[in-house]
């Protein structure tokens, strides 16, 4: 991690505009940032505050954006401009410092002036954790995109002579993104209920809240009501994979395997920790005996990615499941042919030369197995007795 000379530590300060600036301190950026809002035309006093609002936090962010873009030293990662609004706009705090009525071009509008903090160490502890989980760093440009698209609204609505309705329909939804933001960051499962039925109270077509209401639910084991809202994430959203993957674990702990199998093969056709999904599916079935769905679930794997090593061992493992040894073989023969390293692969293909009666090829996989774990597996023993059960000696 690039660090800081000592002097920058205490105060760093950059000038962006005559206005605002940011400012670098034991680690935390700290800026002022205005927004505006036009009053009037059906827009109320109550809905420009969320507007204005919302429209300092976007100059906040591009802000802090051209700062971070350009000064590599606070982040320990090197990511864009849209990724830094991303990441950054799910840390931001705001704190409204001032409101006052205002002219902009001949019209009523309401200006506020916010301050703006963001902790580099929690900014860049999410960009770890979004870079390391495909399905944060999703959900976070899904919120980011929201609110661009809330705030692009939010411009055609202050061109509109009679925005009554339309206006307190985009602030309430403004609003539950705010409560959605503070709900990810809460750990009591008590206040993110609150939190996130604030949220979907005011935007009943929030999908995402209903998710993070539901997984708040199976916090306190709440399964009922869990199952009620992914049912509702995913009758608003069935196209994205992460609401049947978090049902899919719901299930799992009320012991409903084989429904938890189907939300994990869904997840997985619809991309959602493709690899993951496709193994926790097939886990399932294996251990039920129904053999012929893991190789259907497997054999459509392959269909969308023929170069995946472990669909193949999947596959072939499903197979020794039915006692298929000749198509077994075939499919962990292409698994390590995709990737020659790999050990499991060796490992259940020695199990399919040994149900074969072809002990010596069977053996030299059980070597190749022990060579590349490095002989220290919890079977290692054992398999080091079948080898010299079968009259050989182990080479690892």
């Amino acid at each position: 991690m690039k660090q800081f000379a000592p002097f920058f530590i205490l105060a760093l300060i950059f000038t962006l505009n005559a206005q605002n600036s940011v400012l670098i301190e034991n680690k935390t950026i700290s800026l002022e940032a205005d927004g505006t809002a036009i009053i009037g035309n059906g827009i109320t006093i109550e809905d420009a505050k969320v507007f204005a609002i919302n429209d300092a936090k976007r100059n906040a962010l591009e802000q802090v954006g051209t700062y971070l873009e350009s000064n590599t030293t606070a982040l320990n990662y090197v990511i864009t401009k849209d990724e830094i609004k991303t990441f950054t706009g799910s840390v931001l705090k705001a704190d409204v410092l001032k409101t006052e009525n205002a002219l902009l071009e001949g019209s009523f509008a309401l200006k506020v002036k916010i301050k703006v903090t963001v902790d580099t160490g929690l900014l860049n502890k999410r960009i770890s954790e979004a870079r390391s989980d495909s399905q944060l760093k999703k959900e976070l440009e899904n919120e980011r995109k929201r609110v661009e698209e809330l705030t692009r609204q939010v411009a055609e609505l202050q061109k509109n002579t009679n925005a009554k309705i339309e206006s307190r329909k985009i602030s309430d939804r403004l609003t539950a993104s705010e409560l959605f933001k503070k709900g990810q960051r809460e750990t009591d499962p008590d206040t993110m209920l609150k939190t996130f039925g604030e949220a979907v109270k005011l935007d009943p077509s929030y999908a995402e809240a209903y998710l993070w209401r539901g997984y708040a639910y199976t916090l306190k084991k709440d399964y009922d009501s869990a199952l009620r809202d992914y049912a509702r994430a995913i009758e608003l959203q069935p196209s994205e994979g992460n609401n049947y993957r978090t049902r899919g674990y719901a299930y799992l702990d009320l012991k409903e395997d084989l429904k938890a199998a189907e939300d994990f093969a869904k997840a997985a056709e619809l991309g959602n920790s493709t690899a993951m999904m496709y193994a926790e599916a097939t886990k399932i079935y294996y251990n039920k005996g129904m053999f012929d769905k893991a190789v259907e679930l497997n054999t459509g794997a392959i269909m969308k990615n023929p170069n995946d090593a472990g669909h193949y061992l999947k596959r072939g493992y499903s197979y020794l499941g039915m006692k298929n040894y000749e198509k077994a073989l075939s499919d962990l023969d292409q698994a390590i042919k995709l990737y020659p390293d790999y050990a499991d692969g060796f490992r259940c293909r020695a199990d399919a030369y040994s149900y074969l009666g072809r002990i010596k090829e069977a053996v030299d996989d059980v070597n190749e197995y022990l060579r590349l774990t490095g002989g220290k597996t919890d079977e290692a023993e054992a398999l080091r007795k079948y080898i010299r059960d079968n009259g050989y000696e182990p080479k690892y």
